[in-house]
C-alpha cells in the first residue's frame, strides 16, 4: 500500500509539472489549453483525494499494529510491543517476579517485562542497551525483607551513577526504596542494576508487600 501511495504521489507531481508547462507554453490555442488545464486539474484533484484516503487507511493500520499485544507470563499479563521504533516512544517497565538472594555485584535481573517498546531490555541478563542517542531517565524500586537492607547500584557503561536503598534492618517490617536519575546516553550504552557490596543479599519482590522494578524512558 505504501508503494501505491508513492506512485500516486509521483503522478500528482508529474501532472503539476504538466500544468505548469501548459501554462507557460503561450496562448497559441487558448481554448484547447484551457480545456486541457481543466481536465488535468480534475485528474489531479481525484489523485490527491485518493492519496489522502489511502494515507488515512495506512495510519489506521499502523495504529492498530502498534497497539498489538502478546500474552506473556502466566497468560494473564500483556506486554506492549509495537512493530517499529519511534523517536518519541522508548520506554521499559520490568519487575522481579520473586525475591532473590544475590551475590556482591550480581546484576539484578528484572525478569518479568510489562513494557518494552524497542526490545532494548534483556530479561535474561538484566541489561538495557540504549537504542538511540538522547536524554533518558531510570527509576528503580527495591524492597527489603525483615531485618535486612538492600542497596542497589545503577551502573551505566561500568560506572555507578546512582544508588537505591531500602532499609528494614532494625525493625520487623518490610520496606521499599526508590530513586530516579536522568542522564544523556549514546546508542549502544549499557545500563543495569547490581547489588552493592555493602548490601544484604536479598532483594524483596512479592505481591503481598513490595515489587522491585525498573523503569527506563527516553525524555527527548
Amino acid at each position: 500500500m505504501c508503494k501505491l501511495i508513492m506512485m500516486l504521489q509521483t503522478l500528482f507531481v508529474v501532472h503539476v509539472l504538466i500544468v505548469a508547462s501548459v501554462s507557460s507554453s503561450g496562448v497559441e490555442n487558448t481554448s484547447t489549453s484551457m480545456g486541457s488545464s481543466k481536465e488535468l486539474a480534475d485528474v489531479i484533484s481525484y489523485l490527491k483525494s485518493s492519496v489522502d484516503s489511502l494515507q488515512l487507511k495506512v495510519n489506521k493500520l499502523e495504529s492498530a499494529l502498534q497497539r498489538r499485544s502478546v500474552t506473556a507470563g502466566r497468560g494473564r499479563e500483556l506486554v506492549y510491543r509495537p512493530t517499529r521504533e519511534t523517536n518519541d516512544e522508548i520506554a521499559v517497565y520490568a519487575y522481579l517476579s520473586a525475591s532473590k538472594c544475590l551475590g556482591a555485584h550480581q546484576v539484578v535481573v528484572f525478569d518479568h517485562e510489562e513494557t518494552d517498546t524497542t526490545f532494548s531490555y534483556n530479561t535474561y541478563t538484566g541489561i538495557f542497551t540504549v537504542p538511540m542517542n538522547g536524554l533518558y531517565a531510570v527509576s528503580v524500586t527495591a524492597g527489603s525483607d525483615f531485618y535486612t537492607y538492600f542497596v542497589g547500584e545503577i551502573v551505566i557503561n561500568g560506572i555507578v551513577k546512582g544508588l537505591v536503598l531500602s532499609n528494614s534492618e532494625d525493625i520487623h517490617d518490610r520496606h521499599t526504596g526508590s530513586t530516579t536519575i536522568i542522564f544523556r546516553a549514546m546508542k549502544g550504552d549499557v545500563i543495569f542494576v547490581r547489588r552493592a557490596t555493602t548490601s544484604s543479599c536479598t532483594i524483596l519482590s512479592d505481591w503481598q508487600s513490595a515489587i522491585s522494578s525498573i523503569s527506563i524512558w527516553k525524555i527527548n
